[in-house]
């Protein structure tokens, strides 16, 4: 979709320049929509981390990241991604449903990695209607989840199922891109899934949440891991689990080899480890003022 928007650009005598201008915008919200996220969700445990300073951090984290500077000024659609997936993240997180699955019905046709977003909101109605279903055997008295939640699976199964037919033709199979990706993908890489053993494999995993992590968020990263609960706890497991999504695709993808394993792939879990590090030093600051306490 991201190119296909490009043609009528073109048709009226744009550029490449112009969409790496669009892009630049899109950049930049991104640490716009998270401070505000952050500052409306983070609940201070001490005035030294109040919320403000919290999604003031996170918002520099996101913005002076160099791998998501340097996207925002290319022609290439990471910067909307992570834009629409940290969108469809705070959406998602408070249940507005329409606005996030109209989102998500955009960003499955823009980047794969909409599809484990997709994926995982499947797995979120599953849970839901399991234990709603568990509770209701058991006598406790529960609200049934919100019908307008299959919006999260409905809506962005559409244009999936769209895409999949105008490409039937051209493939010559169902879903042939994915194989085209794949195979593409494998032969721009010289070593295969298969031969690299349990160490390779492993290594294959940690790649984009550590070591692409590590090279493109530098210090902060180390920090990060400090914040996950604190994150989960505030600014809600969802927000938590769309964008995961996001970096557990790309890791899986390398690990099969379906990628050629960019540092730009990371774009999109900018704004995750952002919240992480920020949350991350407001559990390391109460900590400290306990201690000298």
């Amino acid at each position: 979709l991201f190119h296909y928007l490009q043609v009528p650009l073109i048709a009226l005598g744009g550029t490449m320049n112009d969409v790496r201008w669009v892009n630049l915008v899109f950049a930049a919200a991104v640490p716009i929509v998270l401070f505000g996220y952050v500052r409306r969700t983070t609940r201070p445990g001490s005035p030294a981390t109040s919320a403000d300073v919290t999604a003031l951090l996170a918002a520099l984290f996101a913005a002076a990241c160099p791998i998501a500077m340097q996207m925002g000024t290319t022609a290439q659609s990471e910067p909307l991604f992570a834009l629409l997936a940290l969108a469809i993240a705070i959406t998602y997180e408070q249940r507005r449903y329409v606005t996030a699955s109209a989102l998500l019905g955009v960003a499955v046709v823009v980047r794969y990695e909409a599809w484990a977003i997709l994926a995982t909101a499947g797995a979120v109605v599953a849970v839901e209607q399991l234990h709603f279903w568990a509770l209701r055997r058991r006598g406790r008295a529960s609200e049934a989840p919100a019908p307008l939640r299959w919006l999260m699976l409905v809506v962005p199964a559409v244009p999936i199922l769209v895409w999949a037919v105008l490409r039937r033709p051209v493939d010559g199979r169902w879903f042939g891109f994915l194989g085209d990706t794949h195979e593409f993908a494998s032969q721009a890489v010289v070593d295969k899934s298969g031969s690299r053993g349990i160490v390779g494999l492993t290594g294959d995993a940690l790649y984009y949440p550590v070591f692409v992590a590590v090279r493109v968020l530098g210090p902060v990263a180390f920090i990060a891991p400090f914040g996950v609960v604190r994150t989960w706890r505030q600014q809600g497991p969802r927000f938590v689990l769309v964008l995961t999504a996001c970096l557990a695709f790309v890791s899986l993808t390398w690990v099969q080899r379906s990628s050629l394993g960019l540092d730009r792939h990371f774009v999109a879990a900018v704004a995750l480890y952002a919240t992480f590090a920020a949350q991350g030093i407001a559990v390391i600051a109460e900590w400290l003022a306990r201690r000298i306490a």
